[in-house]
């Protein structure tokens, strides 16, 4: 059982009456630090229960950290953004999300899983079950922006477990994913590759704009800090961007991907004997273009796509 927090008399109603100043605003965006005394976030976290105006909220973890979040439930929201959440403000979200499903206009989910992930891969699993089944198919309308980026093997990396959410996302404008080994292993049939299967759902995602794909830490580091990722992470990336390569489609998409550094965008492939006839040219122009992923410099990146940086 929790234990409420002491509130510092002389603190308290200047904090109150500070809030109670922006009474009139309709947006908030609320930076939490694991600093903060826990009284001021129960401050804070009471004065947005009784702000009937609020439309928008921006939620944003300023460092890792296991930080009581008690938002209570906050109605009428139309644009909803959390990023970097920790795991016991993962519930109230999800409620808040729940309980503004049909106000929602606009949904930005950035979740660092090292946050959310739980603490165990049968924890992260379950957590990951819920969000998945129960959370965003509330959302299918509403969702413009999802990362989920784990920092270790589970569930909440894509798999086909997402195919069906994923595919209803028609607003969907950036996503951000990471991928298990396991899922894209040799022994993986061609047609359950989770790369292959994530490239198919996505390009028939008209609003899509931004893909990223990174590689999930290995399980056996979850509680081995020591440990250094980056040669685990390195190969998981390099059989990403070898499927990347494999991959072909005749549905155009606008999105352009992202692979560690590099950026990718769907292009046109030769035709074999392409216009080496005026009879192979006629027959070029009106062949069906297989479309193929092709590395390109993309300048605009730089401090651009906060899920990308």
């Amino acid at each position: 059982m929790s234990v409420p927090a002491r509130v510092p008399a002389s603190q308290t109603p200047a904090l109150k009456a500070a809030l109670m100043s922006s009474k009139k605003l309709n947006a908030i965006a609320w930076k939490v630090n694991t600093r903060d005394p826990q009284w001021t976030r129960d401050v804070i976290s009471a004065f947005l229960n009784s702000f009937p105006g609020l439309r928008e909220l921006r939620l944003e973890m300023c460092e890792y950290g296991w930080v009581d979040l008690p938002l209570g439930v906050i109605r009428g929201l139309r644009k909803l953004t959390a990023a970097t959440l920790s795991p016991c403000s993962l519930p109230y979200i999800a409620k808040n999300i729940a309980e503004n499903r049909y106000t929602l206009t606009s949904l930005h989910l950035l979740l660092n899983l090292i946050r959310v992930g739980g603490a165990s891969q049968a924890e992260s699993n379950q957590l990951a079950d819920v969000f998945v089944q129960t959370v965003l198919p509330l959302h299918e309308d509403s969702l413009v922006e999802l990362s989920c980026t784990a920092n270790y093997e589970s569930r909440w990396s894509f798999g086909r477990h997402w195919e069906d959410v994923i595919s209803r996302l028609h607003r969907a404008e950036i996503l951000s994913f990471s991928i298990n080994a396991a899922d894209i292993s040799r022994n993986v049939a061609p047609e359950n590759n989770a790369v292959t299967v994530l490239l198919t759902l996505t390009t028939r995602l008209v609003a899509l704009s931004h893909l990223r794909i990174v590689a999930a830490g290995a399980e056996r580091s979850r509680r081995n800090w020591l440990e250094n990722p980056m040669p685990y992470n390195a190969a998981v990336n390099r059989s990403i961007v070898a499927t990347v390569r494999c991959f072909r489609t005749e549905i155009s998409s606008r999105a352009s991907l992202r692979v560690g550094q590099k950026w990718y965008s769907l292009r046109p492939t030769p035709i074999a004997g392409d216009s080496s006839t005026e009879v192979e040219a006629e027959m070029s122009r009106h062949a069906t273009r297989v479309l193929a992923y092709t590395q390109f410099k993309n300048t605009d990146s730089e401090g651009s796509l906060s899920l990308f940086n």
